[in-house]
């Protein structure tokens, strides 16, 4: 537009250069003072009455009469040419190929990166201590009996000479695998007998079994969440929960520990935001664990019951550590807290611990079990669990049904007599304490650790800690018979706990077997501090 201005100025400089020519011409009937200029200056005219405003091709008048149809058919011309061109292909290069010796030449000179991630010094030297037998409250490792703290078999349920026998007999039966998952011919009748016997002990309408422990929760929690969906967590969630809920791919929000008050901050907050947005309705989740795995101690679930209901939520709870130790039955922390099999909606736990089995279960209403059945990958997708690991477990929850009156209440008093004579050694700390006293699994830590560890969770574990602690382990190990674990994390698990010593009491220890775990702690102490 700019152009075409310039260009119409110049127009009427020039016409009006030559209009003043033309008064300069002789009198009427004379001929022009400069010959040939007066046919010039028509021209010019003629010209000017049709470009120049109110001329029929004038951009005005072009548009006053339908001209911006004319444009438009050519844009849509040209819109439509260029979508029916074909993709544009580089031409190829004119370069020679390369050689067989340019080749072998780069494929010297090429360096692979590596598969894993270079050790780390403290990750260098490790050695699996290595168990040739049952796993009870004795154990033999290197060829050596010793005094067994490091399996999670707390009430001795697992690799009883009944329990073996219960396995044998199925294996001549059923062979050893299923060869394929539930859904696909890998149902067998040990397994419905199993659900069905779960789902009757622990006062619920189903059940469903995982053939693998880790996987039982990590599939569990994206088969009820998904990316509209919010769960919130506590932030010392086991690395099970932190990869289901990375596979849900949930809006996840972290309480603090066992903070009942953060917890409802947080739940009014996320209801605040979500009603702020104008977001549809979803499906919203808090995770906790009975017993949590990476600290020793019990989720409020009373208060958090409570909350869930004020603020209209669901509420998974993880018993892995706490079934069949905590209860007056031994159904795990919900019957610990009074709280009602149908008033938790999903609750699972693994079998590899109080069952001596492998493998889990989840049990809730008729559709939060089927659902599973179709939605729950490592149902789907995993063959079925061994039909002598199903009759296994079926065995140890007979044992727990019948004995659960007297295990449980030498089991706890073996946990409180444990700590509360650990808790005489200098240099150490216990954890959990206070209402966690009962809980069969123990955490010691240094009172002062080479470096002083951050309080957030996902931050806790210190190597140099860590190191201290296997040599007071290996010490009670070498001169004490007494086998205890020093748990190492991935460095993908966002809530490890600070280094520790890890202790799982047994409902089999006698106060000799006490008196022997205390004075191999104290003499690792004594020499390594």
């Amino acid at each position: 537009m700019a152009k075409h201005s310039v260009v119409l100025t110049l127009i009427t400089v020039a016409l009006a250069i030559l209009g003043c020519v033309s008064l300069s011409v002789a009198p009427s009937g004379s001929t022009s003072l400069i010959p040939g200029l007066q046919p010039l200056i028509s021209a010019f005219r003629e010209f000017w009455d049709i470009v120049g405003p109110g001329g029929k091709l004038h951009p005005a008048y072009f548009l006053e009469h339908k001209g911006h149809l004319v444009v438009e058919a050519l844009l849509v011309v040209v819109i439509a040419y260029l979508f029916l061109q074909h993709s544009f292909k580089p031409h190829p290069r004119s370069e020679d190929p390369l050689t067989e010796k340019d080749i072998q030449n780069l494929c010297r000179e090429w360096e692979p990166e590596p598969l894993v991630p270079k050790l780390k010094e403290h990750e260098e030297g490790f050695k699996t201590k290595v168990l040739t037998g049952a796993s009870g409250i004795h154990a033999t490792v290197d060829g050596r009996t010793v005094l067994n703290l490091a399996s999670a078999n707390m009430l001795c349920l697992g690799g009883t000479a009944d329990m073996t026998e219960t396995a044998r007999d199925t294996i001549e039966k059923y062979g050893v695998g299923s060869c394929g998952p539930r859904g696909f011919y890998g149902t067998i009748d040990v397994h419905l007998q199993l659900e069905d016997q779960l789902a009757q002990f622990m006062g619920t309408d189903e059940c469903i079994i995982y053939s693998f422990d880790i996987a039982t929760v990590a599939s569990i929690v994206p088969a009820f969440a998904s990316r509209k969906d919010i769960i919130i967590a506590d932030e010392c969630c086991s690395f099970p929960i932190q990869q289901g809920i990375e596979l849900s791919r949930a809006s996840v929000h972290y309480f603090k520990h066992n903070d009942v008050a953060d917890l409802e901050r947080i739940l009014i907050s996320v209801d605040e935001s979500e009603r702020k947005q104008k977001k549809p309705l979803n499906r919203r989740l808090i995770i906790v664990e009975g017993i949590y795995a990476t600290r020793g101690d019990m989720a409020p679930l009373d208060k958090i019951y409570e909350i869930k209901e004020k603020y209209k939520y669901r509420l998974l709870v993880e018993e892995s550590f706490s079934f069949g130790v905590l209860g007056r039955t031994g159904r795990g922390a919900c019957e610990h807290f009074g709280l009602k099999p149908k008033q938790i909606e999903v609750l699972c736990a693994t079998m590899g611990g109080t069952l001596g089995s492998v493998g889990g279960f989840c049990v809730g209403d008729n559709e939060t079990i089927e659902h599973q059945r179709l939605s729950g990958s490592g149902y789907c997708f995993s063959a079925s669990l061994p039909p002598y690991l199903a009759t296994s477990a079926s065995h140890a929850l007979a044992q727990l049904k019948g004995r659960a009156s007297s295990l449980l209440p030498k089991l706890h008093q073996n946990a409180t007599a444990l700590r509360r004579e650990l808790r005489k050694i200098p240099g150490l700390v216990v954890s959990p304490s206070g209402a966690a006293d009962m809980s069969p699994l123990i955490f010691l830590q240094l009172a002062k650790p080479p470096v002083s560890p951050p309080k957030e969770c996902h931050k806790a574990w210190d190597p140099a800690a860590a190191k201290v602690l296997q040599r007071i382990a290996d010490v009670a190990l070498e001169k004490h018979n007494v086998l205890l674990a020093v748990p190492r994390f991935s460095y993908l698990d966002r809530a490890p706990c600070a280094a520790s010593i890890r202790l799982f009491v047994s409902a089999a220890m006698s106060d000799k077997d006490i008196a022997q775990v205390v004075k191999a702690v104290r003499e690792g102490v004594k020499e390594v501090l």
